[in-house]
């Protein structure tokens, strides 16, 4: 077991990876501050973002200690998840939803995506995403030899998912923003859209293997977590007010 960080120093950046005691320390000197890490699967390689040229890098630490001296993949905004063998990634970035390999090549996958942060890529190879399909934002569920997709779960405008470590639950938050208009003048009304209040925010556990799903909280969140074997999640709310069922 290993664990990473990012790290500045008198000589400039780096990712640093050692035993849970300390122990084997290996040093990778980056042109960035990294501020989000991820390992493979397969623990071979380490993923890590920075501020980079468009705006969010990624660099690939193989845990050799080699200077990271290139960015293999970047774009405006950047979220990934790894593939089982740990020899691509799916990433959702400014440029839409595509496949990267390890040389940084770039295959695309035609939806439209709807506003989330992170795809995820299962453990049984197929990939979760949210989507704009037939005028509504779904998430679904891609072959990606395919390309072809079954849909799960409607969601509101904004949505962000977890699948938990076994496979089996996927908990899904979903935002519907309200609307505002405002009367510009000459017959001339603009819809902008508000931010949503607690009745306008829950999350969700769609059961992966029978389709039901169940609301567990009423109340926008700041992130989810599952805990290791799949049974409880873990939230983080702006106040004490959330209300779990």
């Amino acid at each position: 077991r290993r664990i990473a960080w990012s790290q500045s120093g008198p000589s400039g950046w780096s990712i640093n990876s050692a035993n849970t005691d300390g122990t084997e320390l290996r040093q990778a000197t980056t042109l960035f501050s990294g501020y989000f890490g991820s390992w493979s699967p397969t623990s071979r390689r380490l993923g890590f973002l920075g501020n980079a040229p468009p705006g969010t890098g990624l660099v690939l630490d193989d845990g050799t200690g080699a200077d990271l001296d290139s960015v293999v993949d970047s774009d405006t905004f950047y979220y990934f998840s790894w593939s089982p063998d740990g020899t691509r990634w799916v990433v959702h970035s400014g440029s839409g939803i595509s496949v990267v390999a390890i040389d940084g090549s770039r295959t695309l996958i035609d939806l439209e995506p709807a506003r989330f942060r992170a795809p995820v890529w299962a453990e049984d190879g197929s990939i979760l995403l949210a989507v704009r399909h037939d005028d509504r934002n779904m998430i679904v569920q891609l072959d990606p030899a395919s390309g072809d997709f079954d849909e799960l779960l409607e969601v509101g405008d904004v949505t962000n998912f977890v699948l938990d470590p076994t496979g089996r639950y996927l908990a899904v938050e979903s935002v519907v923003l309200g609307k505002g208009q405002e009367d510009m003048g000459s017959g001339i009304t603009v819809s902008t859209a508000m931010q949503p209040d607690g009745q306008n925010a829950v999350v969700l556990v769609y059961d992966m293997q029978t389709g039901a799903v169940r609301q567990i909280l009423q109340e926008r969140t700041g992130g989810f977590w599952w805990s290791p074997n799949g049974t409880t999640l873990d939230f983080l709310v702006q106040e004490e007010s959330a209300t779990p069922e």
